[in-house]
């Protein structure tokens, strides 16, 4: 079992769930390989080189699980699948190198995304941070008040379905 990262062309949605529901459509996206992942794939292997250019006895020592590496990139994305034992040391490695790039790296394992700075989401300034608390809040307590709604509903119409039967059943008998 290995280790797997995929890292990705912009754009990608800063909200991690939708970024991660998208995740699979760029992988099997087609077209020409962009050449940014040209330039990753080289800065990459530079340091951690490819398993193919390994002599067979030092295969094992390799970070890469399988080869030829550049087999692994795509049109929007690149799937690097590492072995576990190296895993640790190369990520930040990695990040660093597709951040620097202005790639995105999806970390399974985590899960965790890695965006670089230019298209991580900008701060909030105070004001729209409390305005958007105290829409949540609201939010919050009319969904409980909704909830506790339904709740009251159903009991009386457990208990007014109860007083039908008793007098149905006493009506009959």
């Amino acid at each position: 079992m290995s280790y797997n990262v995929a890292i990705c062309l912009p754009p990608i949605s800063p909200d991690d769930n939708v970024a991660w529901a998208e995740l699979d459509a760029m992988i099997d996206a087609k077209g020409e390989v962009p050449a940014v992942f040209k330039q990753l794939h080289d800065e990459l292997t530079a340091r951690f080189p490819c398993i193919c250019t390994l002599p067979d006895d030092k295969v094992d020592d390799g970070l890469w699980a399988d080869g030829p590496l550049w087999n692994n990139f795509g049109h929007r994305a690149a799937v690097l699948a590492m072995s576990h034992s190296k895993a640790h040391e190369a990520m930040p490695f990695i990040i660093e190198r597709a951040n620097k790039l202005g790639l995105v790296v999806f970390d399974w394992a985590g899960p965790a995304i890695h965006r670089p700075p230019s298209t991580s989401l900008p701060p909030q300034s105070p004001s729209s941070a409390r305005r958007e608390t105290k829409w949540v809040e609201l939010r919050e307590r009319i969904e409980w008040k909704v909830r506790d709604a339904i709740v009251i509903i159903i009991w009386l119409g457990c208990i007014a379905m109860g007083v039908w039967g008793v007098i149905y059943f006493f009506w009959h008998t």
